[in-house]
């Protein structure tokens, strides 16, 4: 089981981004920040989590949602 824990998991905003980041920018911040691998597939939700002092907000693709979901057990949001 993951130590990492989810806040909250939404369908892809922008706004739900920092300035500057792949989220804002409507690309998969998951894959381009976790696994240094840019990912071509558009952002599919916004996934925000906690880890000790420092809660990111990730864009995550629909793989990367998948990986996610199966690494913490949450439910996968419907698309808007």
């Amino acid at each position: 089981m993951s130590v990492n824990k989810i806040i909250w998991v939404k369908p892809f905003n922008p706004e739900n981004h920092n300035v500057e980041t792949e989220g804002r920018a409507g690309r998969c911040g998951w894959h381009g920040t976790n696994e240094g691998t840019p990912c071509g597939e558009p952002p599919y939700a916004s996934v925000k989590f906690n880890y000790a002092d420092f809660q990111p907000i990730y864009s995550a693709c629909a793989r990367a949602l998948r990986k996610i979901s199966e690494e913490n057990g949450f439910p996968i949001p419907p698309s808007p």
